[in-house]
Parts: structure tokens; C-alpha cells; sequence
């Protein structure tokens, strides 16, 4: 092989390189514009809250409110990657005013995700609500 062969493979490989990088970065952008029109502001009464995925530390949760069911999971479009604080923060019958992204799709279990707390109106409980028998 001949040093012009090894140049013409080298530039093939480079322009590869480039342009895949590009096509991410598009489709990256598509993306993060999509989800960003999706956004708007919800006041939601948290009732429940699961940690719905197997990874460690879990990576996604559901939060079931009076507005409906929404996912805080970490969603590099939407630069979010901590997860688990929101849902720390979020406790059981407060109201909160959030900010959400995403549409439901019920057919796919996905839901809306919480992007942000933007107020806390009322706090909740950490613990959910236990409830007592009546003596007879």
C-alpha cells in the first residue's frame, strides 16, 4: 500500500467521523427542541411516588398526583441527571408547582416528565399516610 492509498483511506475515515458527528448532533438538537415545545407548568398534590426501574441507584421514578402520573427520571435532553433529588423533595400529599416535559403515551407507559420544582405551595410528609382501624 502505497503512501497516497493510506492518505485517501485516512481522509475517508476523517470525513466519516465528521460527518456522523453531525448527524448526531442533529438529531441531538431535533430532539431537545421537541421536548422543550412539550414543556409546560402543572400544580400537582403528590399521593404516591415509586421507584419503578432495576438500575442502582434507580434512575427513573413515577409519581402518581391529582393531575395524573408523571416520570422523574434523567433526561439528557432536557439536561437533567439528578433524578433522585426531585424525588426526594417531593413528598406525599404537598403541592407542588412543577415543570414538565413530554406528552403520555399510554399504549408505550410513558408520561410526562418532571423537569423541575418551581414552588413548593404546600409540604408534604415523607412518609405516606398510615392509616388507623377503628377499635370495635
Amino acid at each position: 500500500m502505497s503512501g497516497k492509498d493510506r492518505w485517501i483511506i485516512g481522509l475517508v475515515a476523517a470525513i466519516t467521523v465528521i460527518v456522523t458527528l453531525i448527524c448526531i448532533a442533529v438529531v441531538y438538537q431535533a430532539i431537545r427542541r421537541h421536548r422543550a415545545a412539550t414543556g409546560t407548568t402543572v400544580t400537582i398534590t403528590v399521593q404516591d411516588k415509586r421507584a419503578d426501574c432495576t438500575t442502582a441507584p434507580p434512575s427513573c421514578t413515577t409519581i402518581y398526583s391529582d393531575a395524573g402520573i408523571f416520570a422523574d427520571r434523567d433526561e439528557i435532553t432536557a439536561h437533567k441527571l439528578n433524578s433522585k433529588v426531585p424525588f426526594d423533595q417531593l413528598m406525599y400529599g404537598g403541592v407542588y408547582e412543577v415543570q414538565v416535559r413530554g406528552t403520555r403515551h399510554d399504549d408505550l407507559g410513558q408520561y410526562p416528565t418532571i423537569t423541575k420544582i418551581l414552588k413548593v405551595i404546600s409540604q408534604g410528609h415523607p412518609n405516606p399516610a398510615t392509616v388507623i382501624p377503628l377499635s370495635a
